[in-house]
């Protein structure tokens, strides 16, 4: 798999991180958090966008 751009690397380290977040707290993850993925990919986007 090649990164091509700073979005992809960004949407690869969102998915990452928020996965471990779930992983870790299990039943005590709050479900707004999900929004995270929408946040993440709107960044992403943006730096994309900028650069």
């Amino acid at each position: 798999m090649v990164i091509n751009t700073k979005m992809e690397y960004t949407h690869i380290m969102n998915f990452l991180f928020i996965g471990l977040q779930i992983l870790i707290l299990h039943q005590r993850f709050p479900r707004i958090q999900l929004f995270q993925f929408i946040i993440g990919f709107v960044f992403g986007f943006l730096l994309d966008v900028n650069m």
